[in-house]
């Protein structure tokens, strides 16, 4: 199937439907956006053989983006973080493809648009867990881990789904990533 401006509208949806994780939902707009021109590796808008169409599937994902990245969950402050330094390329190299267009009001739109990501996403992250490396000395029981680090022996599922031992009943001597709190 091919992208068109007239068809996207239902494929958003359909990915809205079959694609309940936000930050999935996300990553699957980012390549969208990458079919419309965006080049990842000069953070960048390339010419393409339809320009006016590129750009309407390019800014309908961004707009998309904007909308679902209000649903995205953050387990820790860097989380956040890097899904904000993971965005902001995308969003820059649209307003710099618009300015250069002088499409002033795309440049607007998207400039406060990608303000109004970075300011929800950086108040849900005040006040979240900071990611920390903890090294291990030896082999050890991630509910012990869990209990020892939090009070909470029941928090071991995140100690294993964060670092994805090879055996989740004993996380090997390593260095791991655990939450503050």
């Amino acid at each position: 199937m091919t992208i068109t401006p007239d068809n996207f509208s239902s494929i958003l949806d359909t990915i809205d439907n079959l694609v309940t994780d936000a930050k999935t939902q996300v990553r699957i707009l980012k390549d969208i956006v990458g079919l419309g021109g965006y080049n990842a590796t000069t953070q960048s808008i390339d010419a393409t053989s339809d320009a006016v169409s590129a750009a309407v599937v390019r800014r309908l994902a961004l707009v998309r983006i904007g909308v679902v990245s209000t649903q995205v969950a953050f387990t820790s402050r860097q989380d956040g973080l890097s899904f904000l330094a993971s965005m902001s390329p995308l969003f820059d190299a649209e307003i710099e493809y618009s300015s250069s267009s002088n499409e002033i009001d795309v440049f607007m739109y998207f400039d406060n648009l990608l303000s109004s990501i970075e300011n929800d996403v950086r108040q849900r992250c005040t006040g979240l867990p900071e990611l920390l490396t903890l090294e291990l000395k030896k082999a050890t029981c991630p509910c012990a881990l869990a209990q020892k680090l939090y009070g909470d022996g029941s928090r071991d599922e995140e100690i294993i789904i964060r670092n994805d031992p090879v055996n989740p009943f004993f996380i090997e001597a390593t260095d791991i990533e655990i939450l503050s709190r």
